[in-house]
């Protein structure tokens, strides 16, 4: 079995898209319909716009879908044996792989969440920091101190030994400089403006269930992966509590693909730029099989 991998935020670059569309016209295809829908030449986005959230989301998930698109013209073997997972907004790039929604609804569901994301984090202004070299028992215990509990959380499960906290502004920084003290290696602040995976989120998570309820899913062509509990998705999922329920959870990522491993998934391919995902996987267990598919490889030989 052969599991499925899609970006989250944070792997954007200019002119990330460009080397898939000249390798594939089925990559072309998407960024054609997902810049039609939007109004927004996809494709073309500057350096800057990267930077806000609401063009770095739409980039994300508009390459790993067209990356997805570039596969499966080349590999037509798919089907329900396969799993599917993205870290954080990658999880929703995994359901229009997956078959669940479609790029329409994709596009629509990214853009009203990183609206609302953004209206959140200005509401209660948050920060992330990514906690390197200490185990995530140790990050869990002394944010369990009353000084942090309830205030800063630890949210991305990234691999052994790599977690990030999110909360308020100033208890984030204030955790970050006590797990340093408490003999992290690094702590390295991440460029965001919002306590995102948190109960800080609550707010706009309760406005995209909102939303999502007003959508029609269909059933999945695979096997989902939550980041949420790190488990597979029922196939009788209610789809807009779960997306309800990934804004305000971690992405326990490293219990994700160990689960995945488990179930029988042999090969973890990444659809979207960076190789973040593979670095992740080889992190978790540096023995397995990776491969991206972002346009730097002939698909033939993925």
């Amino acid at each position: 079995m052969q599991g499925f991998l899609f970006s989250g935020q944070g792997s954007q670059k200019e002119n990330m898209g460009i080397q898939l569309v000249q390798a594939s016209n089925k990559a072309a295809l998407i960024y054609e319909e997902a810049s039609d829908l939007t109004g927004i030449d996809i494709l073309s986005l500057s350096g800057e716009q990267l930077e806000q959230t609401r063009y770095a989301q739409l980039a994300i998930v508009t390459m790993s879908v067209a990356a997805w698109s570039a596969y499966t013209s080349v590999d037509t073997k798919s089907g329900p044996d396969h799993a599917f997972a993205g870290f954080s907004l990658g999880e929703y790039s995994a359901l229009t792989a997956a078959g669940v929604i479609d790029l329409h609804q994709l596009i629509d569901l990214v853009t009203i969440r990183s609206q609302l994301m953004q209206e959140a984090a200005d509401e209660t202004p948050g920060t992330m920091f990514a906690i390197i070299g200490m185990s995530d028992e140790a990050v869990e215990e002394v944010l369990n101190q009353s000084q942090f509990s309830g205030r800063v959380f630890p949210v991305n499960y990234n691999c052994p030994g790599q977690l990030v906290i999110s909360g308020l502004a100033q208890p984030a920084a204030e955790a970050a400089e006590a797990l340093l003290a408490a003999g992290a290696r690094r702590s390295v602040k991440l460029n965001v403006s919002g306590a995102f995976h948190t109960p800080f989120m609550e707010s706009a998570a309760v406005k995209l269930r909102e939303y999502a309820a007003n959508m029609s899913f269909g059933q999945s062509n695979g096997i989902i992966y939550s980041n949420a509990n790190a488990a597979t998705v029922r196939t009788d999922v209610n789809w807009p509590e779960h997306i309800y329920q990934h804004m305000i959870s971690p992405v326990r990522w490293t219990d994700e693909i160990r689960q995945m491993q488990s179930d029988g998934c042999e090969k973890f391919i990444e659809f979207g730029y960076g190789k973040v995902l593979q670095g992740l996987v080889r992190k978790i267990d540096r023995n397995a099989i990776t491969a991206v598919i972002d346009g730097s490889i002939p698909l033939e030989d993925i």
